[in-house]
């Protein structure tokens, strides 16, 4: 939270705008046809011709992360636009690797205080639902890499795809962390707008589960965990209907969304996106720069400020608790977790992943080179990135449609033998 934080600058009679991207490139892995194809030195992720790790994370360099970032920039310099972001591992390895200076910008756009990092899993896993330990390794690994690059630990939390429930609130509550967003989900909210301050509902997660969220860093708990909504609705608007020229709304200017901020119940609108919908997804033509470029001066003739996530989470009391008993996530129509485990083929390969981690352990106590115990180990994190298992998906229509999209495989039974390759690999360097 900004040192300059003032509680009483937020009274509830007033309206903010939370705005949050999440950044993401995963490391996709080497085109393999059979496990005899995958080499002997771990080294599985060049992703698949003409969809490279490297043209990639350039391409979208070039396209969103450079423009954007010097345009919000200037606007946190010159319009009082405040930002939030956060940044998985893979996506900084990449950017430290092939274009360093997208880093250096985003620390001169944190430098101005109007920007916050966000934690998540360092892999983007799932981690979560999985491998309680393993999450718990991933995440404080993921705090200390923000901390060094941007000077400042992380308060807030993000799980991968927005995913959450009940008892994951608890552990990171447990772990220091103040405040985490969640998908607005209406079997959720019910009545209730997504447009306030909400806490988590305490669970009962086991004394095994307390001590490990303890015992990963020197934090306190958190006394509560305020949860920070996304409103898809208004997120959405941007997102996936700027460009619909169809649908009633379009187009979306600056000024008709701050209009639709204004007539949003409640005093806390959430936007929570994909930054890579900045100049990737809505290519420069679409307008899309032009949106955000005025869209400040346009929230400010509705009286409409931006508020950074731990400013809202200290200035607001949470309302009353809410009950996520079950996954929710910001995917697909359902809202669960049917984008990566809705197959057999997506259920066997998780698992898999996750079993693999016995193997991890034995083959680390066998390694003396510290260097190769953190390869193996940043291996088997590369291989839980939710990516892949997104890209064996068989859903059809609109939610298919969007699988498809971002995957670099024709088929998902292509990506499925592909990854199941190199798990193979994968496995017989452990038991070596």
């Amino acid at each position: 939270m900004p040192s300059s934080f003032n509680i009483n600058k937020y009274p509830k009679t007033k309206k903010y705008l939370l705005l949050y991207f999440h950044v993401h490139q995963p490391f996709r892995l080497n085109n393999y046809y059979s496990p005899f194809d995958v080499p002997d030195n771990f080294d599985y992720f060049g992703g698949t011709e003409g969809n490279t790790n490297d043209f990639i994370i350039n391409r979208v360099a070039d396209r969103c992360y450079r423009p954007a970032g010097e345009m919000f920039l200037k606007l946190a310099q010159e319009a009082g636009l405040k930002i939030s972001y956060s940044f998985t591992g893979t996506v900084l390895e990449q950017l430290q690797d092939k274009a360093p200076d997208v880093i250096e910008l985003y620390q001169k756009l944190h430098d101005t205080g109007k920007m916050e990092v966000v934690c998540e899993t360092h892999y983007h896993s799932l981690a979560a639902f999985y491998d309680l330990a393993e999450f718990a390794r991933q995440v404080e690994m993921h705090c200390q890499e923000l901390s060094q690059i941007f000077s400042k630990r992380p308060e807030v939390f993000r799980n991968t795809e927005l995913t959450y429930r009940n008892d994951i609130g608890e552990f990171i509550r447990q772990m220091g962390f103040k405040a985490a967003f969640a998908e607005g989900w209406d079997p959720i909210l019910q009545w209730r707008s997504p447009n306030y301050v909400y806490r988590n509902k305490p669970v009962e997660i086991g004394a095994g589960a307390e001590q490990l969220a303890r015992e990963v860093n020197d934090l306190a708990p958190a006394p509560e965990l305020k949860l920070l909504l996304k409103n898809y609705h208004r997120s959405d608007d941007v997102a996936f209907r700027f460009q619909l020229k169809g649908w009633e709304g379009y187009p979306v200017t600056a000024d008709k969304f701050a209009r639709w901020v204004a007539e949003e119940p409640g005093y806390l609108t959430t936007l929570c996106m994909d930054y890579e919908t900045v100049g990737e997804h809505h290519r420069v033509e679409s307008g899309i720069f032009e949106f955000y470029k005025y869209l400040p001066q346009e929230l400010a003739k509705q009286g409409i400020e931006f508020i950074l996530p731990s400013e809202a989470a200290e200035a607001f009391d949470s309302e009353e608790e809410l009950d996520y008993p079950n996954i929710v996530s910001w995917a697909d129509a359902e809202r669960d977790l049917s984008a990566w485990t809705g197959n057999m083929m997506q259920q066997k390969a998780l698992q898999a992943i996750y079993q693999v981690g016995d193997e991890v352990k034995a083959k680390l106590s066998r390694i003396e080179n510290e260097e190769l115990r953190m390869k193996v180990l940043d291996v088997w994190g590369k291989l839980q990135t939710s990516d892949h298992y997104y890209y064996m998906s068989t859903k059809y229509w609109s939610d298919g449609d969007v699988h498809r999209y971002f995957s670099p495989y024709e088929t998902p039974f292509q990506a499925n033998i592909n990854f199941l390759n190199v798990l193979s690999k994968f496995r017989e360097e452990l038991r070596k």
